[in-house]
């Protein structure tokens, strides 16, 4: 039973570094650049929805 944890979290990083780099080449090909101040007001807006 001591093999299966390796194994789950084995195949949960590998899916959770896939799904990064597709989100950063869908990134890198939509040739969007955020802004500090896009950044800031973002998140200072989602904050103040808490």
């Amino acid at each position: 039973m001591n093999w299966v944890l390796p194994i789950v979290m084995g195949t949960t990083a590998m899916c959770y570094i896939h799904s990064w780099n597709h989100i950063m080449k869908l990134y890198r090909d939509s040739e969007y650049t955020l802004t500090w101040s896009e950044l800031v007001d973002k998140n200072l807006s989602a904050l103040s929805r808490l």
